[in-house]
């Protein structure tokens, strides 16, 4: 058995521009939000502004390294390099939780890039004392060749300098102002850090060999994960909160527009319909009448047809058929009988015309009593 489901036009049309509302408003929204966010003078990945870090992220990407952002800090990664930059304050604090979370994921082996002052706190919390120094902007050679300083002739550096407080601490890069490049082994993990962090921007990176200093600091462990929860662009654990500002605005409008349909549905969006013109169907009594009139007149053909359409009527709006009406009403059925052979013949005498007339008329009352009761039950 086949399903055939009835599409009211007017109401497909209206769910089809519904969507195609909720999609361009959902695509305009990202598109804001990409463009407003790419303005944001800070170091994000998402950043196009003389701070920010997009030009890294795709110089990088199409180096062929696995870069992507780190936007939930309930969890950090099982593995790779995680790169936090900025000067203190970050947009979202970096509070002691965040501070000892990433202590210990050092400890256990992981791999941190800090670039600026931010990472101060954190050198502490693993017992790498080390204080921010200022400088003056200059281009410095590397005082180490290392793997990391494979290539790099010159750093162009900004004012951020940094004092080493610990032995561990092994000076990569840096002048007399102080170090520019520190690098530690704390138990299974490593830590990089870039006092400054003006050669990571999309302003500073194409000076110098800044580039290649920042492919080395973000390739040497892969996954390479930018903190953009400390940047302000966080997305919290709920599925809803994953979805974006587009997906966001798209699932608010969906759930709006399901909410007018629904509505909707359960109200006449227009006039009543006017119910259609039926005929005024002739009573009992009004029948009686005329049979009674035609009678009087010796009109017995036309008083016997009055009485006999009269109960086929009846038959018809209680049954809808009088074929269903003579099945329930056999009486019915022996006086039309009755009535068509007496129509059928060119005389009807008086007794046989009153005999069928008292026969029709009493299915007629048999056939309307019942209707009368089944109404009111």
């Amino acid at each position: 058995m086949k399903i055939r489901l009835k599409v009211d036009p007017l109401l497909a049309v209206a769910l089809s521009v519904t969507l195609a509302v909720i999609v361009l408003y959902a695509v305009a929204v990202s598109s804001a939000f990409s463009r407003a966010s790419e303005r944001i003078p800070v170091p994000s990945i998402f950043s196009s502004a003389p701070e920010g870090l997009r030009v890294l992220y795709r110089y990088l990407d199409e180096s062929g390294v696995d870069v992507r952002p780190l936007q939930q800090f309930d969890a950090l990664p099982r593995s790779g390099s995680l790169v936090v930059v900025g000067d203190t304050p970050l947009q979202v604090d970096l509070s002691d939780e965040h501070v000892e979370r990433l202590a210990e994921w050092v400890r256990a082996g992981g791999r941190l890039v800090i670039a600026g002052d931010a990472g101060v706190a954190i050198v502490e919390r693993l017992g790498l004392p080390a204080a921010v120094a200022r400088g003056s902007e200059a281009e410095i050679r590397p005082r180490v060749r290392v793997p990391l300083t494979e290539g790099v002739g010159r750093v162009a550096l900004g004012p951020g300098r940094a004092i080493a407080g610990d032995p561990r601490w092994v000076e990569l890069c840096g002048d007399e102002a102080g170090a520019a490049l520190l690098a530690a082994r704390v138990d299974g993990g490593q830590v990089l850090w870039l006092a400054d962090a003006g050669p990571l921007t999309n302003e500073r990176i194409g000076e110098a060999d800044n580039a290649v200093l920042a492919l080395h600091l973000a390739s040497a462990r892969q996954p390479v994960w930018f903190d953009e929860y400390h940047q302000g662009f966080a997305r919290g654990g709920s599925a809803f909160e994953r979805l974006g500002p587009g997906g966001q605005a798209a699932t608010v409008l969906a759930a709006l527009g399901l909410v007018l349909l629904l509505a909707s549905a359960s109200r006449r969006s227009g006039p009543p319909v006017p119910a259609p013109a039926e005929q005024q169907a002739r009573t009992l009594t009004y029948i009686d009448s005329l049979a009674a009139l035609y009678r009087r007149a010796g009109a017995h053909r036309e008083a016997l047809s009055t009485l006999r359409d009269g109960l086929s009527r009846a038959l018809v709006r209680r049954y809808g058929s009088p074929v269903a009406g003579l099945k329930r009403h056999p009486a019915a059925a022996e006086a039309l009988s009755r009535a068509d052979a007496l129509l059928g013949r060119d005389t009807i005498p008086e007794d046989e015309f009153r005999e069928a007339a008292r026969l029709v008329a009493r299915a007629r009352r048999e056939v309307e009593r019942q209707w009368q009761t089944s109404a009111r039950s």
